[in-house]
């Protein structure tokens, strides 16, 4: 199993390397996106790197979780077999279940 993230931002991501490194893991790759970049033009390149069962962890800003969202349900829906998680701001409901129909597997808020 790797490990593969996209963060909004630097500071995110070191917490994730550092986060799994206290847990004994490690992020296979490791991409950070402007917090007003869209989702679309890095998941592409993630999903191409990723193997059967590897975990995928996305921040998802508030300002651009809906079309993010949107492009991961496209995207999941050609691979199945990979393990999302979400980190985001936003815990409501609506979200948690647009959420969910996009393919992601568990939401960090």
């Amino acid at each position: 199993m790797f490990i593969h993230a996209i963060a909004s931002h630097e500071a995110l991501q070191n917490t994730l390397q550092e986060t799994l490194l206290q847990s004994g893991l490690s992020l296979t790759t490791s991409k950070v996106r402007g917090p007003d970049q869209g989702l679309q033009p890095w998941i592409e390149h993630t999903l191409h790197e990723a193997a059967a069962g590897d975990v995928l962890l996305i921040d998802i800003p508030l300002k651009t979780s809906k079309d993010d969202l949107s492009a991961l349900q496209t995207w999941l829906s050609t691979r199945p077999d990979l393990h999302v998680m979400a980190l985001c701001e936003d815990n409501t409901p609506s979200f948690l279940l647009q959420a969910m129909r996009s393919g992601v597997r568990e939401v960090l808020a």
